[in-house]
């Protein structure tokens, strides 16, 4: 599995290949995206970065979570404000948002320049690219729920960049590479 830090770092190689590549370079870029598309109009990509809520709206965000490899491992503490289907472009402009998207793809890459990224790859604009992030109150609250996965995918008419669902069985099992499996 690969972190969404290690997504956006492939996401930022492939728009490069095909905006600045030879023949060769656009050509295998551009069948990496047909893949990716695929697998994000199917199931989406599960992640191996994960969110753990703490009071209020702290987080701790786990990219590489239960590697076997300590030194994979690298946990940053953001706040994450509720975001329930807010499209990246207006979280960017919250209080928070821009720090919350650079912790989320582990970079300190500027809020435009994430966004342009997702936009490339995606082939969506900001208004349809959308966050979600566990809730304060309601039926799966931050405080009942602390740890959340987080997954990639295309729906009919958005890009959801999902930190809201509690690991379930199927999901929980989804770590990064190295990951002793009992």
């Amino acid at each position: 599995m690969a972190s969404l830090g290690d997504f956006y770092a492939d996401f930022k190689v492939l728009k490069e290949m095909v905006e600045h590549g030879n023949k060769s370079e656009q050509r295998l870029a551009e069948k990496f995206l047909d893949d990716l598309d695929a697998d994000l109009n199917s199931k989406g990509l599960f992640c191996d970065s994960r969110l753990f809520y703490s009071s209020g709206f702290e987080v701790h965000i786990v990219h590489h979570f239960g590697c076997t490899i300590p030194k994979l491992i690298k946990v940053i503490k953001t706040i994450a404000p509720v975001y329930t289907g807010m499209d990246i472009a207006n979280m960017a402009r919250l209080s928070y948002g821009d720090t919350f998207l650079q912790a989320l793809f582990n970079t300190l890459d500027r809020p435009s320049q994430i966004i342009q990224t997702l936009e490339f790859i995606t082939d969506r604009s900001s208004k349809e690219i959308c966050c979600w992030t566990a809730e304060i109150n309601g039926p799966l609250p931050r405080a009942n729920y602390p740890e959340r996965v987080t997954w990639l995918g295309k729906h009919s008419d958005v890009f959801a960049l999902n930190c809201e669902g509690p690991p379930s069985v199927e999901h929980f099992t989804a770590r990064a590479r190295g990951v002793r499996v009992k």
